[in-house]
């Protein structure tokens, strides 16, 4: 007994191979054009993080890590990785990227990894503007400032942060 399906099946058949064969098609295109760019992304990010840790004011061994598409935008990890969403920030400057990786360095540098941490909001902001504030030691205040542009709250974030004792020789909170 052949049902409807059956009959459209036989009558559009070709046409529905070459709508899949399109459809592939402009899957891989757009993969092998976004690989491209995220290809570039990764170079331009590790040219930038090698800037910044060539100037000697981070005192770990830290690994720069990339992904497609993170838990968050940018994380730093207790085994010193930093971990870059490629979707995320492939169309940021060179100048906000070194905001960014500054922010980062600064969770790593301040050692919030090292100790249990607390998830209550008010912990979480003082590590925010600590990991800032040591960012603009290590990177400047015109990175930290690129990375942060159009964020709600950045102003008053930069303000605190700015106001946190950081060493200005070894990058470490006093």
């Amino acid at each position: 007994m052949r049902t409807s399906l059956d009959d459209f099946l036989e009558r559009h058949l070709f046409a529905l191979r070459v709508a899949l064969i399109l459809l592939v098609v402009a899957v891989l295109l757009f993969l092998l054009i976004d690989a491209s760019k995220c290809r570039q992304f990764e170079a331009r990010t590790q040219r930038v993080f090698n800037e910044i840790m060539t100037r000697g004011k981070v005192h770990a061994d830290v690994k720069l890590e990339f992904e497609y598409v993170g838990l968050a935008p940018a994380y730093a990890t207790a085994d010193n990785v930093i971990w870059v969403s490629k979707w995320y920030f492939r169309n940021y400057s060179d100048e906000a990227l070194k905001g960014l990786l500054g922010h980062e360095l600064g969770h790593i540098q301040a050692g919030h990894f090292a100790h249990e941490r607390s998830f209550e909001q008010e912990a979480v902001d003082q590590r925010q503007v600590e990991a800032t504030a040591i960012g603009i030691c290590l990177v400047g205040t015109a990175a930290m400032e690129a990375c942060f542009d159009g964020w709600e709250g950045v102003a008053q974030h930069l303000a605190l942060a700015k106001q946190i004792k950081v060493n200005s020789n070894t990058c470490k909170l006093e």
